[in-house]
């Protein structure tokens, strides 16, 4: 009979550094952290249930640099690499939809303990109300799941950003993951995201 996991409080420290570097910015961060209680869950001999999974490691480091290519045409590259020690289903990384993006995969599809991620995006300006960006970004990780190999997870993806009245933006966005999966689990997806800010 497989046991529930225990779903305890995370203490964690982290520490960061950031800075400029011939027109790059460069950072580099590293975390430990510990849980209050840890115990076996699963089935029998299930390797993430150790009891040394009750503390783990994680950090990486990264480089980013704007380009402007033209009055309204700019483009972004962006390379990070991470990785960790203790690590099991529940603290590997994964892509989300904010601090560590990849487009065309859908949130916490995909689970990692080591891996370097590129994004790129050109961005242009066609009036002061409508912006238009087009990315493209491969993610090369390995996932303890999947066997011994690395996998690579190449994504596109494009967005429209629409000004409205009372401050507000509009964005749409489309990504496709040719190695993503899908909800039947079929290799393919798209993910949609529509998201409407407003500007205090």
């Amino acid at each position: 009979m497989a046991e529930t996991p225990a779903s305890p409080t995370v203490h964690a420290v982290r520490l960061g550094l950031e800075g400029e570097v011939a027109r790059w910015t460069l950072s580099a961060w590293a975390s430990a952290a510990r849980r209050d209680t840890w115990t076996d869950w699963g089935f029998a001999g299930n390797p993430d249930s150790r009891p040394e999974a009750r503390g783990f490691e994680r950090g990486g480091a990264g480089a980013s640099r704007s380009f402007v290519l033209g009055p309204r045409v700019a483009a972004r590259v962006d390379v990070a690499a991470m990785a960790g020690r203790g690590l099991d289903r529940f603290s590997r990384f994964t892509f989300d939809g904010l601090e560590n993006r990849l487009h065309g995969s859908p949130s916490a599809a995909v689970r990692f303990d080591r891996g370097v991620v590129w994004r790129s995006a050109l961005s242009a300006t066609a009036t002061r109300a409508v912006r238009g960006d087009v990315f493209v970004d491969l993610a090369v990780v390995h996932d303890p799941a999947q066997g011994a190999s690395h996998r690579a997870f190449p994504g596109l993806g494009a967005a429209a950003e629409l000004r409205l009245p009372w401050s507000t933006l509009l964005s749409a966005e489309w990504g496709y993951g040719p190695e993503a999966r899908d909800r039947e689990g079929q290799r393919g997806a798209h993910v949609f995201r529509i998201t409407a800010y407003k500007i205090l």
